[in-house]
């Protein structure tokens, strides 16, 4: 049994993850095979020891990336080739984990930026505050509060979709 095939036979077996899991690992640690080491027949602990962080991003990530692969399959990409070396580093197979210094791809959407004047500014709040009753309990008033901080901040919409409760600090009035 290779490298690949004992991974995935513990994953399935020692760690019970399904067969459809052991499935979308597979072309993954092939794409890996196929970029990483050139399609190298049998892959050895001591090619997994000689990679840097920097190997697996530009022969294989990188390449996908602009191949027009999404971040979505990219990090799931990534998350197989992190589980590996996670069972490695577990075996004590391997010393370092190279691949805790890859964070995962985000999606690149341009929005346009939209100022509002007065009135659409009006129009929002009218439109929030009349579906404070028509939603259930809360979701019309968390909009009309979202809307209402969008306008008094200029608070963009990742960071609105980032705060908490602990976000909030009413002593001194700040988000």
């Amino acid at each position: 049994m290779n490298l690949f095939e004992e991974f995935l036979y513990n994953l399935q077996y020692a760690r019970g993850k399904s067969t459809k899991t052991i499935a979308a690992y597979k072309p993954h640690l092939d794409e890996f095979k196929k970029y990483v080491f050139d399609d190298k027949e049998v892959i050895t602990i001591e090619d997994i020891r000689g990679l840097q962080a920097e190997d697996l991003l530009t022969k294989w990530l990188r390449v996908k990336e602009k191949e027009g692969l999404k971040a979505s399959s990219l990090n799931q990409g990534l998350a197989t080739i992190k589980s590996l070396y996670k069972y490695l580093e577990g075996r004590r197979e391997i010393q370092y984990n190279i691949t805790v210094s890859i964070s995962q791809f985000k999606d690149v959407e341009k929005f346009e930026k939209v100022i509002l004047n007065l009135e659409e500014s009006w129009q929002l709040l009218d439109v929030a505050q009349a579906r404070v009753g028509n939603l259930k309990p809360y979701e019309g008033l968390r909009d009309l509060l979202i809307a209402q901080l969008f306008l008094a901040s200029g608070i963009r919409i990742e960071e609105c979709s980032l705060l908490n409760i602990d976000s909030i600090n009413i002593s001194e009035r700040k988000l």
